[in-house]
């Protein structure tokens, strides 16, 4: 891969050259390889060069070189410069611009710093100090270690320079050279920027359907419309940027674009005019804008007519609202009664009930209670012991008699039964027949039983259970 960078020095040749009338050519050792720019830094002969070379031929003759290393670039050099104060100004393809002071120190010139763009094809220092930067991107001048840039506003016609051409003449006019011609600059008062031109709407239309360009009117349904304009003019016509805007919608002008078509969606009905107005540069003053008034007619459905029926159509159905709540209001009452009679039946078929169950169940009770107290009075009046006992034995009830016959006092009955029952073993049949009493629940057989009497005497009783 050849290696790029730059030297300067007197050195015996560096390829064809003119001497003493004639073309020489260097022997093959000293050839260097794609020269790109060769600038004389003195009287006394010495020559900066740069170039791309298959090898490093160390110093050839008097020449030296000067490496990446040191700082400098390794892009390829496109433009040379000495100013008057002795620097030297290198251009490059793509590391901006280099300048190397007469003591050696090295400053360089980038985005960074300012400038539009980092390729640069043109240096040209002026007699006034400034240093003039052809890019790729328009026209930048260093002066007092501020950049100002010149564009297609300022009067440019091509943004990029070709490599090395540019100089200042005698009267200290300065010429650019470029793809598309030449560029003069001779002082702020010769550099007029470009006028905008005028813009002329072409076409307006609607759908399928072409518009006339004085007063057009088409409905508001019909589709989108789509306006075309131009700006002709022979002076870089790439330059020239339109903006628009469109009273009653905007407030402000658009963006600026290249574009030469702008289209509408969903316009409402009413009086338009749409401006469209050109400048040359996204920094240029815009032109006298070329205007395109329409009307855009509303379709039935927003006609006033129809708004109208619209309007009585709903204060008709707004004045059968409340006839349609009072019939609505009226039935729901007439079915709450309805709701109301059923549950009042229901509720007094319910109490009629409940008091029939009440009544039977008093008198059922009033039934009870003279059974009981009958009950009670055999009980207390006969001879015979009464008593009821729980499945573990305790006593539970026992007669009046008890106190007589047993010595059992009848409020103080909470005793076990086997306490009354002598150790005699004929009353394990009495136990056996209480048994199965509690387990079947049935009536059983009599039996005789030996129990303590009163005065601590056995007696022997007879058992029905």
């Amino acid at each position: 891969m050849p290696a790029a960078g730059f030297g300067w020095g007197r050195p015996p040749g560096l390829g064809p050259r003119w001497n003493g009338g004639r073309i020489e050519t260097l022997p093959d050792g000293e050839q260097t390889r794609f020269v790109t720019a060769l600038r004389l830094l003195d009287a006394g002969g010495h020559l900066l060069v740069t170039a791309r070379r298959d090898h490093d031929p160390g110093t050839a003759g008097s020449s030296r070189r000067l490496p990446q290393a040191n700082g400098l670039t390794d892009q390829s050099i496109w433009a040379i410069a000495r100013d008057s104060a002795g620097s030297v100004w290198v251009g490059t393809n793509g590391d901006g611009v280099f300048q190397i002071a007469r003591d050696g120190t090295l400053h360089q010139f980038t985005t960074a710093s300012g400038l539009v763009n980092d390729h640069v094809w043109q240096v040209l220092p002026d007699r006034r100090g400034r240093v003039w930067l052809f890019t790729n991107h328009g026209l930048d001048r260093l002066e007092a270690g501020t950049i100002r840039h010149f564009g297609t506003g300022d009067g440019l016609f091509d943004l990029e320079g070709n490599a090395s051409a540019s100089i200042e003449d005698r009267d200290g006019v300065l010429w650019f050279g470029t793809g598309s011609g030449v560029t003069r600059y001779a002082g702020e008062e010769s550099w007029s920027p470009l006028s905008p031109p005028a813009v002329r709407i072409e076409t307006a239309t609607v759908g399928a359907d072409t518009l006339g360009l004085d007063g057009a009117v088409f409905a508001a349904a019909h589709g989108l419309l789509r306006v075309r304009y131009t700006a002709p003019s022979f002076r870089n016509p790439e330059a020239i940027l339109f903006r628009h805007r469109l009273e009653g919608v905007d407030t402000t002008w658009s963006e600026p674009v290249t574009e030469r078509t702008v289209q509408f969606a969903r316009l409402e009905a009413g009086s338009y005019v749409l401006e469209v107005a050109a400048a040359v540069g996204r920094d240029g003053a815009l032109g006298t804008p070329a205007r395109l008034v329409f009307t855009v007619r509303p379709t039935w459905w927003q006609t006033l007519w129809f708004k109208g029926l619209l309007l009585l159509a709903l204060s008709a159905v707004l004045a059968t609202i409340p006839w349609i709540r009072a019939r609505r209001l009226r039935r729901a009452n007439a079915q709450l009664e309805r709701l109301v009679s059923s549950h009042t039946a229901t509720l007094a078929e319910q109490n009629e009930q409940l008091a029939r169950e009440v009544a039977e169940r008093v008198a059922a009770e009033e039934q009870l209670r003279l059974k009981e107290e009958r009950l009670r009075e055999i009980l207390e009046h006969s001879t015979n012991v009464f008593y009821s006992q729980a499945p573990d034995g305790t006593l539970t009830y026992v007669s009046p008699q008890s106190r007589r016959l047993l010595g059992i006092d009848p409020a103080q009955v909470q005793r076990h039964r086997s306490m009354l029952v002598t150790e005699n073993p004929e009353n394990e049949t009495a136990r056996r027949a209480t048994d199965r009493a509690f387990a079947t629940g049935q009536k059983q057989p009599s039996y005789e039983a030996e129990l303590w009497g009163a005065d601590g005497e056995r007696i022997w009783v007879e058992v029905n259970e």
